[in-house]
Protein backbone atom coordinates (compact mmCIF):
# COMPACT_ATOMS: atom_id res chain seq x y z
CA UNK A 1 0.00 0.00 0.00
CA UNK A 2 3.11 2.14 0.71
CA UNK A 3 4.03 2.03 -3.27
CA UNK A 4 0.68 3.54 -3.92
CA UNK A 5 0.31 6.10 -1.37
CA UNK A 6 4.14 7.29 -2.91
CA UNK A 7 2.34 7.09 -6.28
CA UNK A 8 -0.45 9.13 -5.18
CA UNK A 9 1.40 11.98 -3.24
CA UNK A 10 3.02 12.51 -6.62
CA UNK A 11 0.24 13.36 -8.57
CA UNK A 12 -0.70 16.19 -5.92
CA UNK A 13 2.38 18.27 -7.56
CA UNK A 14 -0.10 18.75 -10.22
CA UNK A 15 2.57 17.62 -13.23
CA UNK A 16 0.11 14.18 -13.87
CA UNK A 17 -2.68 12.67 -16.31
CA UNK A 18 -6.06 11.02 -15.22
CA UNK A 19 -6.97 8.45 -17.76
CA UNK A 20 -10.73 7.55 -17.27
CA UNK A 21 -12.67 4.08 -18.83
CA UNK A 22 -15.94 3.26 -18.01
CA UNK A 23 -15.37 1.39 -15.07
CA UNK A 24 -14.65 4.73 -13.80
CA UNK A 25 -18.52 6.23 -14.09
CA UNK A 26 -20.67 3.12 -13.15
CA UNK A 27 -21.49 4.63 -10.03
CA UNK A 28 -22.66 7.71 -11.39
CA UNK A 29 -26.76 8.70 -11.87
CA UNK A 30 -28.20 9.34 -14.93
CA UNK A 31 -31.37 11.98 -15.59
CA UNK A 32 -33.62 9.12 -15.54
CA UNK A 33 -32.05 7.89 -11.57
CA UNK A 34 -29.97 4.61 -13.20
CA UNK A 35 -26.38 4.13 -13.13
CA UNK A 36 -24.51 4.89 -15.98
CA UNK A 37 -24.12 2.03 -18.39
CA UNK A 38 -21.09 0.41 -19.89
CA UNK A 39 -21.23 -0.52 -23.69
CA UNK A 40 -22.09 -3.74 -23.17
CA UNK A 41 -25.05 -3.06 -21.13
CA UNK A 42 -26.08 -0.38 -24.13
CA UNK A 43 -25.80 -3.39 -26.18
CA UNK A 44 -27.80 -5.35 -24.56
CA UNK A 45 -30.48 -2.12 -24.47
CA UNK A 46 -30.57 -1.65 -28.10
CA UNK A 47 -30.78 -5.18 -29.08
CA UNK A 48 -34.07 -5.29 -26.50
CA UNK A 49 -35.53 -2.11 -27.93
CA UNK A 50 -35.95 -3.93 -31.33
CA UNK A 51 -36.53 -7.45 -29.70
CA UNK A 52 -33.78 -8.98 -30.95
CA UNK A 53 -31.15 -11.16 -29.38
CA UNK A 54 -28.26 -9.76 -28.56
CA UNK A 55 -24.06 -10.84 -30.49
CA UNK A 56 -22.71 -8.95 -27.97
CA UNK A 57 -21.74 -6.03 -30.84
CA UNK A 58 -22.42 -2.78 -29.76
CA UNK A 59 -21.66 -1.21 -33.58
CA UNK A 60 -23.84 -3.82 -34.93
CA UNK A 61 -26.38 -3.49 -31.96
CA UNK A 62 -26.29 0.30 -33.65
CA UNK A 63 -27.08 -1.05 -37.28
CA UNK A 64 -29.42 -3.13 -36.36
CA UNK A 65 -31.57 -0.29 -34.14
CA UNK A 66 -31.08 2.59 -36.92
CA UNK A 67 -32.96 -0.52 -39.33
CA UNK A 68 -36.15 0.35 -37.34
CA UNK A 69 -35.74 3.87 -35.70
CA UNK A 70 -34.54 7.10 -36.66
CA UNK A 71 -30.80 8.83 -36.06
CA UNK A 72 -33.05 10.98 -33.50
CA UNK A 73 -34.60 8.19 -31.47
CA UNK A 74 -31.00 7.31 -31.12
CA UNK A 75 -29.39 10.36 -29.89
CA UNK A 76 -32.42 10.42 -27.36
CA UNK A 77 -31.48 7.43 -26.11
CA UNK A 78 -27.88 7.99 -25.34
CA UNK A 79 -28.60 11.03 -24.03
CA UNK A 80 -30.89 9.79 -21.32
CA UNK A 81 -28.20 6.96 -20.69
CA UNK A 82 -25.49 9.29 -20.54
CA UNK A 83 -26.29 12.38 -19.06
CA UNK A 84 -25.22 12.58 -16.00
CA UNK A 85 -27.59 13.80 -12.88
CA UNK A 86 -25.35 12.92 -9.94
CA UNK A 87 -22.13 11.72 -9.31
CA UNK A 88 -20.27 9.46 -5.81
CA UNK A 89 -18.54 10.80 -3.40
CA UNK A 90 -15.32 8.85 -4.59
CA UNK A 91 -15.37 10.58 -8.65
CA UNK A 92 -15.57 13.95 -6.67
CA UNK A 93 -12.70 12.43 -4.71
CA UNK A 94 -10.14 11.56 -7.46
CA UNK A 95 -11.49 14.80 -9.30
CA UNK A 96 -10.13 17.05 -6.45
CA UNK A 97 -6.40 16.18 -7.54
CA UNK A 98 -4.80 18.87 -9.57
CA UNK A 99 -4.65 16.62 -12.92
CA UNK A 100 -2.59 18.39 -15.61
CA UNK A 101 -5.25 16.73 -17.94
CA UNK A 102 -8.13 14.59 -18.00
CA UNK A 103 -8.50 11.92 -21.04
CA UNK A 104 -11.53 9.32 -21.17
CA UNK A 105 -13.16 6.75 -23.82
CA UNK A 106 -16.57 7.96 -22.15
CA UNK A 107 -19.61 9.47 -23.74
CA UNK A 108 -20.95 11.16 -20.25
CA UNK A 109 -19.87 14.11 -18.47
CA UNK A 110 -18.95 12.73 -14.73
CA UNK A 111 -15.60 14.10 -14.85
CA UNK A 112 -16.72 17.57 -15.91
CA UNK A 113 -19.70 17.19 -12.98
CA UNK A 114 -16.82 16.69 -10.75
CA UNK A 115 -14.82 19.47 -11.54
CA UNK A 116 -17.90 21.38 -10.92
CA UNK A 117 -18.54 19.18 -7.42
CA UNK A 118 -14.47 20.65 -6.62
CA UNK A 119 -15.40 24.32 -7.46
CA UNK A 120 -13.41 23.79 -11.15
CA UNK A 121 -14.81 23.95 -14.25
CA UNK A 122 -13.56 21.64 -17.25
CA UNK A 123 -14.26 22.08 -20.87
CA UNK A 124 -15.30 19.39 -22.64
CA UNK A 125 -13.13 18.69 -25.22
CA UNK A 126 -13.31 16.17 -28.24
CA UNK A 127 -11.09 15.50 -31.02
CA UNK A 128 -13.17 17.80 -33.91
CA UNK A 129 -12.07 20.36 -31.69
CA UNK A 130 -8.90 22.72 -32.48
CA UNK A 131 -6.22 22.73 -30.52
CA UNK A 132 -5.67 26.06 -31.07
CA UNK A 133 -8.80 27.32 -30.30
CA UNK A 134 -8.91 26.10 -26.60
CA UNK A 135 -7.66 28.73 -24.10
CA UNK A 136 -7.03 26.58 -21.01
CA UNK A 137 -5.90 23.23 -21.90
CA UNK A 138 -5.15 21.92 -18.63
CA UNK A 139 -8.66 22.43 -16.99
CA UNK A 140 -10.11 20.24 -19.44
CA UNK A 141 -11.58 16.82 -19.98
CA UNK A 142 -10.27 15.05 -23.64
CA UNK A 143 -13.26 12.86 -24.76
CA UNK A 144 -11.31 10.63 -27.29
CA UNK A 145 -14.56 8.49 -28.26
CA UNK A 146 -17.17 11.52 -28.31
CA UNK A 147 -19.14 13.65 -25.57
CA UNK A 148 -22.90 13.20 -24.74
CA UNK A 149 -22.68 17.03 -24.53
CA UNK A 150 -22.57 17.71 -27.60
CA UNK A 151 -24.09 14.52 -29.67
CA UNK A 152 -25.64 16.21 -33.04
CA UNK A 153 -26.82 14.09 -36.15
CA UNK A 154 -23.96 15.13 -38.06
CA UNK A 155 -21.65 13.46 -35.19
CA UNK A 156 -23.55 10.63 -34.57
CA UNK A 157 -21.31 8.59 -37.31
CA UNK A 158 -18.13 10.51 -37.37
CA UNK A 159 -16.72 11.55 -33.78
CA UNK A 160 -19.07 9.64 -31.58
CA UNK A 161 -17.95 6.29 -31.71
CA UNK A 162 -20.00 3.78 -31.42
CA UNK A 163 -17.71 0.32 -30.85
CA UNK A 164 -17.01 -1.93 -28.51
CA UNK A 165 -13.49 -1.54 -29.35
CA UNK A 166 -11.89 1.39 -29.36
CA UNK A 167 -9.79 1.35 -33.14
CA UNK A 168 -8.98 4.21 -34.24
CA UNK A 169 -8.54 5.02 -37.50
CA UNK A 170 -5.80 6.89 -39.43
CA UNK A 171 -6.65 10.22 -38.80
CA UNK A 172 -7.89 9.32 -35.43
CA UNK A 173 -3.97 8.42 -34.85
CA UNK A 174 -3.07 11.46 -36.32
CA UNK A 175 -4.95 13.67 -34.48
CA UNK A 176 -3.21 16.47 -32.20
CA UNK A 177 -4.56 15.69 -29.12
CA UNK A 178 -3.34 12.24 -29.50
CA UNK A 179 -0.48 13.72 -30.05
CA UNK A 180 -0.99 15.69 -26.92
CA UNK A 181 -1.75 12.47 -25.24
CA UNK A 182 1.15 10.99 -26.24
CA UNK A 183 3.66 14.20 -25.09
CA UNK A 184 1.61 13.96 -21.74
CA UNK A 185 2.21 10.25 -21.39
CA UNK A 186 5.89 10.96 -21.66
CA UNK A 187 6.50 14.30 -19.92
CA UNK A 188 4.32 13.68 -17.04
CA UNK A 189 5.44 12.08 -13.17
CA UNK A 190 2.39 9.74 -13.20
CA UNK A 191 -0.04 8.13 -15.31
CA UNK A 192 -3.23 6.88 -13.53
CA UNK A 193 -5.84 4.62 -15.29
CA UNK A 194 -9.12 3.95 -13.74
CA UNK A 195 -12.04 1.98 -15.40
CA UNK A 196 -9.74 1.00 -17.89
CA UNK A 197 -9.75 -1.92 -20.22
CA UNK A 198 -7.23 -3.54 -22.16
CA UNK A 199 -9.29 -5.89 -23.82
CA UNK A 200 -11.52 -3.58 -25.59
CA UNK A 201 -9.17 0.14 -25.71
CA UNK A 202 -6.75 -1.73 -28.19
CA UNK A 203 -4.87 1.44 -29.54
CA UNK A 204 -4.77 3.19 -26.23
CA UNK A 205 -2.99 0.09 -24.82
CA UNK A 206 -0.91 0.49 -28.26
CA UNK A 207 -0.10 4.35 -27.20
CA UNK A 208 1.27 2.92 -24.40
CA UNK A 209 3.37 0.07 -25.65
CA UNK A 210 4.67 2.07 -27.93
CA UNK A 211 5.43 5.34 -25.64
CA UNK A 212 8.92 4.43 -25.13
CA UNK A 213 8.61 5.41 -20.92
CA UNK A 214 9.34 3.59 -17.26
CA UNK A 215 5.82 1.61 -17.79
CA UNK A 216 6.85 1.93 -13.48
CA UNK A 217 5.29 5.38 -13.52
CA UNK A 218 1.63 4.33 -15.35
CA UNK A 219 -0.68 2.73 -12.40
CA UNK A 220 -3.78 1.12 -12.92
CA UNK A 221 -6.55 1.20 -10.31
CA UNK A 222 -8.93 -2.40 -10.74
CA UNK A 223 -11.56 -3.77 -9.15
CA UNK A 224 -10.80 -5.83 -5.97
CA UNK A 225 -11.54 -9.41 -8.05
CA UNK A 226 -9.68 -8.46 -11.39
CA UNK A 227 -8.88 -11.77 -12.35
CA UNK A 228 -5.40 -12.74 -12.25
CA UNK A 229 -5.27 -13.43 -15.96
CA UNK A 230 -6.06 -9.93 -16.97
CA UNK A 231 -3.39 -8.85 -14.45
CA UNK A 232 -0.86 -10.41 -16.21
CA UNK A 233 -1.51 -8.10 -19.30
CA UNK A 234 -1.85 -4.98 -16.80
CA UNK A 235 1.92 -5.61 -15.41
CA UNK A 236 3.08 -5.51 -19.09
CA UNK A 237 1.72 -1.79 -19.47
CA UNK A 238 2.63 -0.64 -15.88
CA UNK A 239 1.40 -1.46 -11.84
CA UNK A 240 -1.96 -2.47 -11.01
CA UNK A 241 -3.61 -2.04 -7.65
CA UNK A 242 -6.50 -4.28 -7.16
CA UNK A 243 -8.37 -2.43 -4.25
CA UNK A 244 -11.39 -0.57 -6.46
CA UNK A 245 -12.45 3.02 -6.43
CA UNK A 246 -14.00 3.31 -3.04
CA UNK A 247 -10.53 2.11 -1.57
CA UNK A 248 -8.70 4.84 -3.90
CA UNK A 249 -10.91 7.74 -3.02
CA UNK A 250 -10.32 6.85 0.72
CA UNK A 251 -6.29 6.80 0.52
CA UNK A 252 -6.69 10.34 -1.63
CA UNK A 253 -8.80 11.98 1.09
CA UNK A 254 -6.55 10.59 3.82
CA UNK A 255 -3.27 12.02 2.10
CA UNK A 256 -4.49 15.17 1.21
CA UNK A 257 -5.32 15.96 4.61
CA UNK A 258 -1.45 15.02 5.57
CA UNK A 259 0.47 16.68 2.40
Amino acid sequence: MQELISYIQETFRGNSILFVGSGFSLTAKNTTDANIISSRQLTEKLYNAISLESDNELSNAVDEYLLHNTESELISLLKSEFSVKEISQEQKDVISIPWKRVYTTNYDDVVEMAYRANNKLASPITLSNKMNEIKDKFNCCIHLNGFIGSLTPDKIKSEFKLSDTSYLAEDFLKSEWITLLRNDIHDCDVVVFIGFSLRYDLDIRRIIYNSNINSSKIIFILAEDEPEINLRSFRKCGVPFTIGLKEFSRIIVSEKSEY
